[in-house]
């Protein structure tokens, strides 16, 4: 289940850009809670027992907003105990804890798109725009996992020649010199690789592999269709939510959590349909061998074949269905 991850760079980023924004600006637990689970089904039905990291973040985001919140903000009617003459609210509890779940959105979005949009993906679509920004964003991401793949390098390396010093402080900070010069040494080449292609000098071209078709369009007009109508619902106040002074559910439009369910789980119907005509093509192929073994069983392959044939010859279009199928 790839679909998503196929979707056109451009596709791909409104949609980031639409669900971080509906996550962000939500003021209404339920577009945050499918959210939510958007990103942990997508997550879990890609990646399995390995996602199972990144939804750690969720109860403990949660638990450290709602709690913060709960110690430090002591506004609300709904007391649920006092120390002195600070009161501890139940609404303020709950604020933090959907705060909680508005960073925990955040994360496991972020680390969606850390799997589907890489740094070719995101050259595509800025590329043009801000070349010099992509450029630098690009380095830096690889720049990240170039300085661990380094250290873990330098650390063996420094083990296993017996340079390793008893005191960790000492170590660490040798480890980081050697990381540092190395460092200093890959960017020296990295510029002069650049200077001898002739970066800097005159217009740059883009290159850009993807091409933008009809199934993208299709994509990109439904994921603005549905954002646009979260967003009239909300300024309509069809998602309205009180925390303040007491929780009061005021209104929740069906349309409203209609599109914005449909809107996280994006991904997840893309995936899922894919995997749904995967399976019917199975069947059919499966189906299709099968009747085929059938009929040309028990060595008479060469003798029905030539009836067939006779048979398209007089005109018989269901017995040269037939051949021509038993000719595949």
């Amino acid at each position: 289940m790839v679909r998503f991850a196929k979707w056109h760079p451009l596709v791909q980023f409104c949609f980031l850009l639409c669900v971080l924004l509906l996550t962000c600006l939500s003021r209404h637990p339920v577009p945050v809670a499918l959210s939510l689970l958007g990103a942990a089904v997508y997550l879990l039905l890609t990646d399995g027992r390995r996602s199972l990291r990144s939804l750690l973040c969720v109860p403990v985001l949660v638990a450290l907003v709602g709690g913060f919140n709960f110690l430090f903000a002591h506004w609300g009617v709904t007391v649920l105990f006092s120390r002195g003459d600070t009161q501890f609210t139940l609404e303020s509890l709950i604020y933090g804890c959907f705060q909680g779940g508005i960073f925990a959105g955040v994360v496991l979005w972020l680390a969606v798109f850390g799997r589907v949009l890489g740094s070719d993906r995101l050259l595509a679509v800025t590329g043009r725009a801000a070349p010099r920004f992509s450029l630098l964003f690009s380095m830096t991401l690889g720049c990240i996992a170039r300085f661990r793949e380094n250290a873990r390098q330098i650390r063996l390396a420094r083990a296993g020649a017996g340079l390793a010093k008893k005191k960790p402080l000492h170590e660490a900070l040798d480890q980081f010199s050697t990381l540092v010069t190395l460092s200093l040494e890959g960017s020296m080449t990295t510029a002069d690789a650049m200077r001898a292609r002739g970066y800097g000098k005159g217009r740059r071209r883009v290159y850009d592999p993807f091409t933008f078709g009809v199934a993208d369009g299709v994509e990109l007009a439904v994921v603005l269709l549905l954002s646009i109508t979260v967003l009239a619902v909300a300024l309509t106040g069809g998602l309205t939510f009180y925390f303040d002074p007491q929780l009061e559910w005021v209104t929740l439009s069906p349309l409203g959590a209609a599109a914005a369910g449909l809107l996280c789980f994006c991904p997840t119907i893309s995936n899922v349909g894919e995997a749904l005509q995967w399976r019917r093509l199975t069947f059919r192929c499966n189906l299709f061998h099968s009747v085929r073994r059938l009929l040309f069983a028990d060595g008479a392959i060469r003798q029905r074949q030539e009836h067939f044939t006779a048979a398209a010859a007089r005109g018989d279009r269901t017995s040269w269905c037939f051949e021509r199928a038993a000719a595949l």
